[in-house]
């Protein structure tokens, strides 16, 4: 027996540039595909963790506002609930979010903060056509109940 005898070799066909393609290749091209499936998948995963972690951070930048606003106002809520909520405006606006709320009643300051959500605009099919535009956080702040603050409750000091 000769050597190939019976071996059917495929018709070859050369296109431009010298590249040959086997007549009949019916895969021709699915890598390419294949690549900017798993490249489109990779890009919608890298922009739904970025915004998950945009909300993430919106969410701790509004509750560390809130908290230092609320111990603003109970620090000055000597001197009157509207020089209390002053002040929690002033230091919430410093922190870039909007005091919503400001209450302060025997000493205790109960504030609410507003802070904007950068990827607001981004489309969810929800009924309201996006994601929330602002996180609002509610935060008090006071004396401590029982003592001086310090752990301390029979008078003494630290």
């Amino acid at each position: 027996m000769t050597p190939g005898a019976g071996v059917r070799w495929p018709m070859v066909r050369w296109t431009r540039g010298l590249r040959a393609r086997v007549a009949g290749d019916a895969e021709a091209g699915s890598g390419t595909v294949l690549v900017l499936s798993v490249a489109c998948v990779v890009w919608c995963v890298g922009v739904a963790g970025a915004c998950a972690g945009s909300a993430v951070v919106a969410r701790h930048r509004a509750g560390a506002a809130a908290d230092l606003a609320a111990l603003a106002a109970a620090d000055h809520a000597a001197w009157g609930a509207p020089a209390a909520c002053a002040e929690a405006a002033r230091v919430a606006g410093s922190m870039r979010a909007t005091l919503v709320r400001c209450g302060v009643h025997a000493g205790v300051a109960d504030v609410s903060v507003r802070v904007p959500f950068p990827w607001a605009r981004l489309p969810t099919g929800d009924a309201h056509g996006g994601l929330p535009a602002q996180v609002t956080v509610r935060s008090r702040a006071g004396p401590a109940s029982g003592g001086h603050g310090w752990g301390y409750t029979d008078g003494g000091s630290p």
